[in-house]
């Protein structure tokens, strides 16, 4: 590409444009595939075409993860994964086995419930068998719950109704635990919440309508509730969160408002933690023997984060989140996930719409991280899930909800890729962590919604950069492109000089900084300072002179990985 002369802006728009090709790559748009240096990864096509499998479910185990998908020929099966095609199998393809619906993994053996039916495999067709059948088809199995060697689980089997049960995954070891007198204002049993090797949940006794705490060690006879707390007919426990050697959980409903409690898990008689007739509490997270809490206060109308160590006064008020407008602005903090020590959560106010926050236990430390274009859009971040030491989630910038990730900074919270290209989105679904892999549903636009992952443990990645050693100047003839890993973000800096002929020094181009998301690239933009146009000019218009910039792009990765290229290009 040969430099016009014709004018002294011309020239320096010429020259900028040459060296933001230089340094810019088109995106690519081609599908990401296993063994990519790519962020994410589809693990296998279950079911090839635009439908997909729709995978669901995703449960972790040692070595992978068991999920639920149709490959279009046996209708929703057990499935399970490595994270590569070829270690990705159905588990059974039995016409008996029908609809799977909940997952869960005991030691190496896999549970999972169809109907009213318990079911256990060891990742093979010929290790899978039926445990137990209840015989109600209406009445399915639900709540699946791992808690020490057990699974526990709510079933009917048609003649004393919902109670609680709990199996080793033998017949003779699947037991009923709960044997209520029917009664038509009983509450049901739910809340079903592992405290060690005991389980947890709510529900009434049968004898009258009033909700209690329950706690079980496996056995008929070690299954009872504990200290009744109030006689309300509108006043039931939920929210059950172990923490330290307790067990939180909220007391509420109608005008009485919602009290938080704690029992120790081996008493029975619960303590007040926190409480405001006009406070509603509605999510606890545990962080040690702490506990957030988040709250809305209707005499304020404020929405609060709270953080306790399991005493009133040892309760405090982290923050007054902003609220929307209106005349009921009751939205809270939701999502609460912890990251280590650092809480992260999702918050709509009327100024920014739906957000992600974050807060390290302090008032100056509880701040919002984001700041997305989709106030209008009401589409929250959602997916919340800790891996490898930082936050994975689901958010919309405008192109539709794709993967992110954060590790507590506003610099290091940005999307790993844009797998799909479009406002609608790959929308990934079911994010689990599985021994340094990140497994989720997701469509790419193209194989429908299959399985996916990637790797959390980028640190050790290298950023990826292509330099063709081409030397004029002009579109698609030189570029650098950065790929970073997936999580990470590649600050790119680059600098350049413009040696003219007969000129003593070389004229130094403006340095540019920008910084470059996994999966993604950006321009660097180089201007040649005003008061050397006009000599750059005139030795680019002369064709028997030869102008050489020589330009130095230095790439950092998240980890401190750092990779230089330098390139001269000859602009006449």
């Amino acid at each position: 590409m040969v430099i016009q002369h014709s004018t002294r802006p011309l020239v320096a728009a010429s020259l900028a444009a040459g060296l933001v090709a230089a340094l810019t790559a088109p995106p690519s748009t081609a599908a990401p595939a296993a063994g990519d240096d790519v962020p994410l990864a589809r693990v296998a096509d279950v079911r090839p075409g635009p439908a997909g499998s729709d995978p669901s479910r995703i449960t972790p185990f040692a070595g992978g993860v068991y999920f639920v998908a149709d490959d279009g020929a046996h209708g929703p099966r057990v499935w399970r994964s490595s994270g590569t095609a070829a270690g990705t199998t159905i588990v059974s393809a039995a016409a008996a086995v029908t609809a799977a619906s909940e997952l869960a993994v005991v030691g190496s053996t896999l549970f999972f419930t169809a109907g009213d039916q318990l079911w256990r495999s060891d990742g093979t067709e010929a290790g899978t068998q039926l445990v137990m059948d209840l015989g109600t088809t209406d009445v399915p199995l639900t709540q699946l719950t791992v808690a020490g060697n057990l699974v526990w689980f709510l079933g009917d089997d048609g003649a004393s109704g919902q109670e609680l049960w709990r199996s080793d995954g033998t017949a003779a070891g699947t037991a009923r635990l709960t044997n209520r007198p029917p009664g038509a204002d009983a509450k049901p049993l739910d809340n079903l919440t592992a405290v060690g090797s005991s389980l947890w949940f709510t529900g009434s006794d049968g004898t009258d309508i009033v909700s209690e705490v329950w706690r079980s060690d496996g056995t008929a006879a070690g299954t009872a509730p504990l200290t009744k707390l109030r006689t309300f007919f509108d006043t039931y426990p939920a929210v059950l969160t172990p923490a330290g050697g307790h067990v939180y959980f909220v007391l509420g409903g109608g005008s009485e408002g919602r009290d938080v409690f704690r029992i120790a898990t081996g008493g029975t008689s619960a303590e007040l933690v926190f409480g405001d007739e006009s406070a509603y509490v509605h999510e606890l997270r545990a962080d040690g023997d702490r506990i957030y809490l988040s709250s809305y206060d209707a005499a304020s109308r404020r929405n609060e984060l709270w953080l306790s160590d399991g005493t009133p006064a040892g309760s405090q008020r982290l923050a007054d989140l902003p609220t929307e407008a209106g005349d009921y602005p009751s939205d809270h903090a939701q999502d609460l996930t912890m990251v280590d020590r650092t809480l992260f959560f999702t918050h709509v106010d009327e100024e920014h719409g739906p957000e992600l926050w974050r807060s390290n236990g302090t008032r100056s430390g509880t701040r919002r991280l984001t700041d997305l274009p989709t106030r209008l859009l009401r589409s929250r971040p959602a997916e919340l899930t800790a891996s490898g030491g930082r936050l994975w989630f689901v958010a919309d910038e405008g192109r539709g909800p794709e993967l992110w990730v954060s590790d507590g900074t506003t610099r290091g919270t940005h999307p790993v890729d844009d797998t799909r290209r479009g406002r609608a989105g790959s929308v990934p679904t079911g994010l689990t962590d599985a021994d340094g892999m990140l497994f989720m549903g997701l469509d790419d636009g193209v194989s429908g919604r299959e399985l996916w992952a990637t790797q959390v443990d980028t640190a050790v990645a290298r950023p990826r950069v292509r330099a063709p050693r081409a030397q004029h100047v002009g579109p698609g003839t030189w570029s650098v492109r950065v790929r970073a890993g997936a999580g990470e973000w590649v600050g790119s800096t680059a600098r350049g000089r413009v040696r003219l002929p007969g000129a003593r020094t070389p004229v130094a181009l403006s340095t540019a900084r920008v910084t470059t998301y996994a999966g993604r690239t950006a321009v660097l933009r180089l201007a040649i300072p005003q008061r050397a146009r006009r000599a750059v000019a005139r030795a680019t218009g002369n064709s028997r002179t030869k102008a050489v910039a020589k330009l130095v792009v230095t790439l950092r990765d998240s980890s401190g990985n750092t990779k230089k290229v330098v390139r001269t290009i000859r602009l006449s």
